[in-house]
């Protein structure tokens, strides 16, 4: 099976991400973190850092969903003849 219409789906965000980052390239944030402030941080890092921690919180939540499942037809398939 081609991998062609993935690759091409990859291509087409990374430029889309890359063209987003270009654009706002000049916009600069303050963040303010509680404690901490940090001023004059790009608005493309900010926006790409927040959408790597999401997939991150996603991951380890959904981790031990996974693993449960896995052991369960892990078990099941063991049972089987």
């Amino acid at each position: 099976m081609s991998r062609l219409p993935e690759r091409v789906a990859a291509l087409l965000l990374l430029a889309a991400l890359a063209g987003f980052a270009y654009f706002n390239a000049g916009e600069r944030v303050t963040l303010r973190l509680g404690v901490f402030v940090i001023t004059g941080v790009p608005l493309s890092i900010v926006i790409t850092g927040s959408a790597l921690l999401g997939m991150l919180a996603m991951f380890v939540v959904g981790l031990r969903a996974d693993l449960r499942v896995r052991r369960l037809l892990r078990d099941r398939l063991a049972r089987e003849p």
